[in-house]
C-alpha cells in the first residue's frame, strides 16, 4: 500500500508543474486585463499603463510565470486587482462554504441513489423499477441549470420556503443561530443537487447488482445454503460497490472545487461563484490560484481512487 501511494505521488510532481504551466498560459491569452474594465472617457491612459506596469503585467511571461510560481513556494498567492484583497484570505471565506455545500449535497446524493438503486435492482422488472429507472432517465436528461431555476423560482420566488441568496442570515448572532442559518441556507440548493443528480451513482449500481446477481460465487454460495439475506449484502451488495467506490475519491474532493452554476444561481458565496467573478474581472491572480487549487485536488482526487480500490479490491495491489 505504501509503495502505491509513494508512487502515484511521485508521478504526481511532473504533472503538477505541466499543469501550472497550462493554467498560466491559458489565462495570460484571454483577451484583455484586470485594468481594462476601467476604461471611461475621463480615464488617463497613463494611469492605466502605471498600473500594468507596477502589477508586472508588462514583463515577459516567463517572468510573470517564475515569479507566481516563486510566490506560491513561499505561501504568497498573491492579491485581487479587483477586491483588493489577499487572495489567500477571498478562498478561506468561500472555501468553507463550498465544503459545507459540497458535503450536504454528496451525502444526499448517495443517501438517496444507493438505496433506490438496491430497491430497483432487487424488484427488476415490477413498478418500484420501472419508476426509478424512468425518474432518472427524466432526470438525467434536462440541463442542471433548468432544474436549478425551476427549484429556485417554486421553493425560493413562490412558495418562498427558503432563502434566495446567501449563505447566512445576517441577523443571525450566536452558535447555533448561525449553524442553523447556514443550514437552512444548503437545503434548497443541496436538495436540488440530490435529487437530479444520482442518475450517474443508480444506473452504475443498479447494473453492478444485476450482473452480479448471476455470477459463480453469487450461485455457489446459494449451492451451500446461505440466506438470500445474506447472499445480498455479503457477495452482491459487496462487489457491486467498487465501480461506485473507484469514483468516490473524485466526488469527495470534488466539493472542494465548487459548483460553478449552482453557486451562481443560488447567489452562494462559494469557490464557483468567486471564479466566475475572477474571469469576468479578469482577475489573473484570483483566477489562477482557485484553477491550480481545483487543479490540484483533482490530481489528489485520482490518487485517492487508486488507493481506495487498492482497499477495496485486494487484487489490484497483486503485482
Amino acid at each position: 500500500m505504501w509503495k502505491l501511494i509513494l508512487r502515484r505521488f511521485l508521478i504526481m510532481i511532473p504533472q503538477l508543474i505541466l499543469m501550472t504551466i497550462l493554467l498560466f498560459a491559458l489565462a495570460k491569452m484571454m483577451p484583455g486585463d484586470p485594468f481594462t474594465g476601467r476604461f471611461s472617457a475621463h480615464t488617463d491612459i497613463h494611469t492605466l499603463l502605471r498600473l500594468r506596469r507596477e502589477a508586472g503585467l508588462d514583463d515577459p511571461w516567463p517572468t510573470q510565470y517564475f515569479r507566481w510560481i516563486n510566490n506560491i513556494f513561499h505561501g504568497n498567492l498573491g492579491n485581487s486587482f479587483v477586491l483588493q484583497k489577499p487572495v489567500a484570505t477571498l478562498l478561506g471565506q468561500r472555501i468553507q462554504n463550498t465544503v459545507w455545500l459540497g458535503l450536504l449535497s454528496l451525502g444526499l446524493v448517495y443517501t438517496i441513489g444507493i438505496p433506490t438503486a438496491v430497491a430497483s435492482a432487487t424488484h427488476e422488472g415490477s413498478f418500484r423499477d420501472r419508476f426509478w429507472t424512468t425518474y432518472n432517465s427524466i432526470t438525467g436528461g434536462i440541463p442542471a441549470f433548468v432544474i436549478y431555476i425551476f427549484m429556485l423560482f417554486l421553493f425560493g420566488f413562490t412558495l418562498n420556503w427558503f432563502p434566495t441568496t446567501g449563505s447566512v442570515s445576517i441577523d443571525a448572532n450566536g452558535f447555533w443561530p448561525v449553524l442553523g442559518s447556514r443550514f437552512y441556507h444548503l437545503i434548497l440548493p443541496a436538495l436540488s443537487v440530490a435529487l437530479f443528480s444520482t442518475v450517474s451513482l443508480f444506473n452504475t449500481l443498479r447494473t453492478s447488482l444485476l450482473d452480479a446477481r448471476s455470477a459463480d460465487y453469487v450461485r455457489t454460495a446459494r449451492a451451500k445454503g446461505v440466506s438470500n439475506k445474506r447472499v445480498f449484502w455479503r457477495h452482491i451488495f459487496r462487489n457491486s460497490m467498487l465501480p461506485v467506490a473507484s469514483t468516490f475519491g473524485f466526488d469527495l474532493v470534488g466539493i472542494f472545487s465548487g459548483a460553478v452554476i449552482l453557486e451562481t444561481v443560488f447567489g452562494y458565496p462559494g469557490m464557483g461563484r468567486l471564479f466566475v467573478q475572477s474571469i469576468t474581472t479578469r482577475d489573473y491572480t484570483t483566477m489562477n490560484a482557485i484553477m491550480l487549487f481545483s487543479g490540484t485536488l483533482t490530481l489528489i482526487g485520482s490518487m485517492l481512487n487508486d488507493i481506495i480500490m487498492s482497499w477495496v479490491d485486494p487484487r489490484i495491489r497483486i503485482k
